[in-house]
């Protein structure tokens, strides 16, 4: 006879009724909407199929999903021991999943006091990001349910609950139960993951632009409803650079402007170039470089670079220098090539031979050819490390493969016998 739900119990099943349907809803209304907005962009085009693929395969995960907790909780409700089982399994593993994500975020903030590169506001804003409005939603629903299952469900309802059929033969009957659910679940997230990797790799962006780009195009004009503000920049690439035949400079202008509005860097820094160049409005170098500036406070090396290069050009070394020393400090390697520059020739600050050698090197280990071809010259002369004509010819040579032309005569031109230079004779 199907015993009386405690009232925890009831409350329980009422939140995760209630969190499901939010979860659903905030997960299947935007797949919903683009879809819709989709069709609209593609119409009469072919090979919808191919970017449709993915958000549908998504719905169908989402309901495959939300049929599997109906069913728990169904079964919950009808007094399945098994599924207690399950229900306690469920807000375990939500509870864990909660505990990850924060131990996983302050990992990026300790990680942060030993690697000097790693800006973790960056990595965390870069991950959150990635977070949709409704995924937050989800997360916070998941947050509340593992809270309450702790504060009242584990405390008192549970224990006696799960109590009531403890005979050994009706044990192992709910842990074979309980067991096969949790198999058939985690096969079926399985397969909707194999499925869903699957469509994701046919709408590959790449592909997508090369074989259909009026479908990547449409696709993106969809992601844009949305609010997708790196769809919004990319709009303004393809408008900017004419890639379905004519150039559409204003188009770009407002596509930049979007997604600028919505904090994309690399929106604000395309935005700083069409002030800067005229494309698509009038000249203006003081809205250029408040762009940039805006696109380098969200750790947009090159933006950082353009602004220090205004700089000099308006001849303030000291505000120049400090430009290439943000930018450096982003990780750009051009940043830290002209940093070095400015320690070598005193731009902004004293001569510093040393300095300028190790900013030269790091703009070297980050694959920039001019870095390559100064460290180069750095141990041919001795300028700032000892000299070297062996390290020289190694530099030279990573420089001629990038494409350095100049390093390719300063090769050339060192002797063959490196020996006695090592020996300082």
């Amino acid at each position: 006879m199907r015993s009386k739900l405690p009232k925890a119990v009831k409350i329980f099943l009422t939140v995760v009724c209630a969190g499901a349907l939010v979860s659903a809803i905030c997960n299947l209304a935007p797949e919903l909407v683009f879809i819709k907005s989709f069709l609209g962009y593609a119409k009469g085009l072919d090979h919808k199929a191919i970017v449709l693929a993915e958000p549908v395969v998504k719905i169908a995960s989402t309901l495959v999903c939300g049929v599997i907790l109906m069913v728990l909780v169904v079964a919950l409700a009808l007094g399945k021991s098994w599924a207690r089982k399950s229900c306690i399994v469920m807000a375990i593993v939500r509870l864990g999943g909660t505990a990850f994500a924060v131990v996983s975020l302050s990992a990026v903030f300790c990680l942060a006091q030993f690697l000097p590169n790693l800006d973790c506001w960056s990595v965390v804003s870069q991950s959150l990001n990635k977070l949709r409005w409704w995924n937050g939603i989800e997360v916070a629903v998941d947050a509340l349910l593992a809270v309450f299952a702790l504060s009242v469900f584990f405390r008192h309802a549970v224990v006696a609950w799960y109590r009531e059929d403890a005979t050994l033969e009706n044990k192992w009957k709910n842990r074979i139960q309980c067991l096969t659910f949790w198999v058939l679940m985690i096969a079926v997230g399985l397969v909707c993951g194999m499925v869903q990797g699957v469509a994701g790799k046919l709408a590959n962006p790449r592909k997508l632009a090369d074989k259909f780009p009026r479908l990547r195009v449409a696709e993106l004009k969809a992601r844009a409803d949305l609010g997708d503000a790196p769809s919004m920049w990319r709009l303004g690439n393809w408008e900017r650079n004419g890639w379905l035949g004519e150039k559409h400079p204003d188009k770009a202008l407002a596509w930049y402007r979007k997604a600028a509005d919505r904090g994309n860097r690399f929106a604000l820094n395309d935005l700083g170039d069409c002030y800067e160049k005229g494309i698509g409005t009038e000249t203006n170098l003081e809205e250029a470089v408040a762009c940039w500036m805006k696109a380098a406070e969200k750790k947009h090396g090159w933006a950082a670079c353009k602004v220090a290069i205004r700089y000099q050009k308006d001849k303030k070394p000291k505000e120049a220098f400090e430009w290439f020393q943000k930018s450096a400090d982003i990780g750009s390697d051009y940043g830290c090539c002209k940093l070095g520059e400015c320690y070598e020739k005193g731009w902004g600050t004293e001569t510093n031979a040393v300095l300028a050698a190790e900013w030269f090197l790091k703009g070297a280990e980050r694959r920039h050819s001019w870095g390559m071809e100064k460290t180069g010259d750095f141990y041919r002369d001795g300028y700032g490390v000892a000299k070297d004509l062996d390290k020289a010819r190694e530099w030279y040579k990573k420089a001629v493969s990038r494409g350095n032309k100049n390093a390719k005569k300063k090769l050339d031109a060192l002797p063959v016998d490196t020996q006695a230079d090592k020996s300082g004779k």
